[in-house]
């Protein structure tokens, strides 16, 4: 279950303050599927964020009893200095899985090639949506 209490997120913009939540309540039961939809920058990757305790809410207080994932598809928990194989070794080995298997998986669900033994940093935009995409497939999240 995730449990929203009394949260609040906003920040500042050249325009004012940005309310992205405003004293939010809600219990997310993890027996269903939950979609996050809206328009551009209106706090999706936000509330996704704080959701997995990678941002923290201005106010309030977000519990959780869910084995959550980082955001798929956000690769700032991976490093740009590690390889493809590296970052997946890594993050298996954070969430205490086996890394032979989530390597390989990756390795062939990412479809990078020769390019998963290469740094992150030289990945293009779409391989590292890629790669962080096969990472959160790999593992068995709630």
């Amino acid at each position: 279950m995730i449990v929203f209490e009394n949260v609040s997120k906003s920040f500042r913009t050249a325009r004012g303050l940005k309310v992205i939540l405003d004293d939010f309540d809600c219990v997310m039961s993890t027996d269903r599927n939950i979609g996050i939809l809206g328009r551009n920058g209106s706090g999706k990757s936000t509330l996704i964020r704080m959701i997995s305790g990678s941002q923290r809410p201005d106010s309030g207080r977000i519990r959780s009893d869910v084995r959550l994932s980082f955001p798929v598809g956000h690769t700032a928990a991976l490093s740009p200095m590690m390889t493809g194989r590296e970052n997946a070794r890594f993050i298996a080995r954070v969430y205490r899985e086996d890394h032979g298997r989530v390597t390989r998986f990756v390795h062939e669900f990412s479809e990078l090639g020769d390019d998963f033994d290469e740094p992150l940093r030289t990945y293009s935009n779409g391989m590292r949506a890629r790669l962080g995409f096969a990472i959160c497939m790999a593992i068995d999240f709630d």
